[in-house]
């Protein structure tokens, strides 16, 4: 069963199965981790092309921005400080989304007669898209605090690749593996991207109405990375995949033993419960805080 998570402030979330789990290094060096049930709702076509893709999306990013509230509240970020980075990040969210449509419309009006057509037009504005996502990742980097996520991001992906390989989970173990993997999910967005834009020039053909658009991208994008991800033995998955890996390097930095160690709990946590969760199990369990002594950076 695969094996997914995200880096949360302070430390790293897991998925296995039916729960997940997060796991934060607190002030006073200890490891706390919070466990959950997955939601059930999504269970019957998990197994389905194309629709599995959006589930899985549906089901990650409440997760995920549960996880983050969790680790924030438990003394790892000021109040202040993380209200500031929430800022920041929504500022460029919002920059990802509508700067790529004005800077192609400004092309259009001022560069030559041809690229006032619509196709072109279309064409122009995923193409900027990939190009301020690739920015986007490389100035977020440079918040106070992001260094730090990114660094557990490289753990998270370090530990489910030591996972996957089969080797004992230790820190020492899982520093030899890679910062970055087949499924992450800045490439995803990178594959949603580039999705979008061949359904840009095939879009005289399929005429899809708008509000279907960026369903059909999604779960096209996500089966495409599962696909590629599931097949790395082939040369066309591993021609596939390098462009992802690639814009990793913007998002992913090398972890500490100590930060590996919070990842290697998150996932534990998830691993040993996902063969005996119940239908009854819906909300997630209290905190379970236990004492660990910091391994040296």
């Amino acid at each position: 069963m695969a094996v997914g998570g995200q880096a949360v402030f302070g430390g790293v979330m897991m998925r296995a199965g039916g729960r997940w789990a997060v796991a934060v290094r607190t002030p006073e060096g200890e490891i706390a981790v919070h466990e959950g049930a997955v939601p059930t709702w999504g269970n019957r076509v998990r197994d389905v092309p194309f629709l599995r893709g959006l589930v899985a999306i549906a089901q990650a990013l409440p997760l995920g921005g549960r996880a983050l509230q969790w680790s924030a509240s438990h003394g790892l970020v000021k109040p202040r400080r993380r209200s500031a980075t929430v800022a920041r990040l929504a500022g460029l969210v919002a920059v990802l989304l509508f700067v790529p449509p004005l800077l192609a419309e400004r092309l259009v009006d001022l560069g030559p007669a041809g690229l006032d057509n619509p196709w072109v037009a279309g064409v122009l504005v995923n193409v900027l898209s990939v190009a301020v996502l690739a920015g986007y990742a490389a100035a977020v980097g440079r918040f106070q605090l992001l260094p730090a996520l990114f660094e557990y991001h490289g753990a998270e992906h370090k530990v489910v690749a030591a996972h996957e390989a089969g080797v004992e989970l230790t820190p020492g173990h899982a520093s030899g593996f890679s910062t970055r993997h087949a499924r992450c999910g800045t490439s995803l967005l990178l594959s949603i991207a580039i999705v979008a834009l061949v359904a840009t020039i095939l879009e005289p053909v399929l005429s899809l109405p708008a509000w279907l658009s960026f369903p059909v991208v999604a779960a096209l994008a996500t089966e495409l990375q599962l696909q590629v991800a599931t097949h790395l033995d082939r040369r066309w998955a591993q021609v596939l995949v390098r462009p992802g890996l690639a814009l990793q390097r913007l998002t992913t930095r090398e972890p500490s033993p100590a930060q590996l160690e919070v990842a290697i709990a998150a996932l534990q946590a998830v691993v040993p419960a996902r063969a005996t969760v119940t239908a009854t199990a819906a909300q997630p369990s209290s905190v379970v805080t236990s004492v660990v002594a910091p391994v040296p950076a």
